[in-house]
């Protein structure tokens, strides 16, 4: 059996992923292995309804960005300390716009214009005011400051990095007149040296690495892409219009360590109700699910990132008897579902494939 490529595909280009567009009744528990489940204790500190979640040496990190707080907490469950408090002072945060958790220091991009460090013990090592955020920043590897700004219109293109507070690369350019989307998620996920971009309205995962952004997955999304036509408007009104009146779909959520990927989409026909699709990536074999009608996984919806081979994510209170019901079979420890069915507390569910 002879098997070629088609075309001839270099390191920059982007790696196309056909998409199964459709319900299907496979469950993502058919892909997971053991379970491990940790009940967060929050007799000390209480945590929000939207919450990121973020591995910080071996303990973890909660973002509650909804009411500006964060903290962190054991691999048990245990209240460890806060990371720096809300507030107008030099060393203090008032409105998170995201976190980025950059070897073992917590960087916190605050609206209006500031950036502080914090240790993980959760002292305040560095503060600078910066003008130049977007809708998500980060630092890479080499100290460049990257910041997504979309389609706010803030820029003249959607990727803008920074060296020293002068702009040294644009990428991107923004010639659409559309209106800006924040899905309230996490616009880049870091692995290694490189950090994955999601940019709203396009199919495409791009990848910043090593001062250089690159279209890294192109998902084939088919009568479900959003077509060229939304962009030609010159009223934003006139082309949100034109897409909610169309079949189109949004990449929501991708993360990935060096054999696994996964990746949320938000599918919208245009006659039918909506649905999540998950595609999830094992050594570059692509398996899709979908839930069934009516149907309620707990772990789909609330993965958050990969760490030593397993995915961990994070499942609210609400989500505790589904959790129950869902992954008996599979947790690793039997002991503690009776903590999780009596538990109005956040879960962390820890899964191995």
């Amino acid at each position: 059996i002879l098997c070629s490529c088609v075309h001839q595909v270099s390191q920059s280009d982007a790696v196309n992923i056909p998409v199964r567009v459709e319900k299907t009744d496979e469950a993502f528990i058919e892909a997971a292995g053991e379970i491990e489940a940790v009940v967060i204790d929050e007799s000390k500190c209480l945590l929000g309804s939207e919450i990121g979640f973020y591995p910080l040496g071996s303990d973890f990190l909660f973002v509650d960005k909804k009411n500006h707080h964060i903290s962190q907490f054991s691999s048990n469950g245990l209240f460890l300390n806060e990371i720096g408090h809300r507030g107008n002072g030099p060393s203090e945060y008032s409105y998170i716009l995201n976190v980025q958790v950059h070897n073992d220091t917590v960087i916190v991009f605050s609206l209006p214009d500031k950036i502080l460090r914090y240790s993980a013990e959760g002292e305040c090592i560095g503060t600078k005011n910066n003008m130049h955020l977007g809708l998500s920043s980060l630092f890479d590897k080499d100290g460049l400051m990257v910041t997504y700004y979309g389609y706010t219109g803030a820029d003249s293109h959607r990727i803008v990095a920074y060296h020293d507070g002068k702009e040294c690369l644009k990428c991107l350019p923004l010639k659409n007149k559309v209106m800006s989307l924040d899905l309230g998620n996490d616009l880049f996920y870091g692995y290694d040296d490189a950090y994955y971009l999601l940019d709203s309205y396009v199919p495409s995962i791009y990848r910043w690495r090593e001062g250089a952004l690159s279209e890294y997955l192109a998902f084939d999304l088919g009568k479900y892409a959003i077509k060229d036509d939304f962009f030609e408007f010159k009223d934003p009104f006139k082309s949100a219009e034109y897409l909610m009146s169309s079949d189109y779909s949004l990449i929501y959520r991708y993360i990935c360590d060096s054999d696994h990927q996964l990746v949320q989409i938000n599918i919208h026909p245009k006659e039918k109700n909506s649905f999540v699709l998950y595609g999830l990536s094992e050594d570059g074999f692509w398996r899709w699910f979908t839930l069934p009608e009516g149907a309620d996984d707990p772990v789909s919806g609330p993965f958050r990132f990969f760490k030593d081979g397993c995915l961990y994510c994070l499942l609210g209170p609400e989500h505790a008897n589904a959790f129950f019901k869902t992954y008996a079979s599979k947790i690793n420890h039997p002991e503690i579902l009776n903590s999780i069915k009596n538990s109005d507390a956040h879960i962390v569910a820890k899964i191995r494939f």
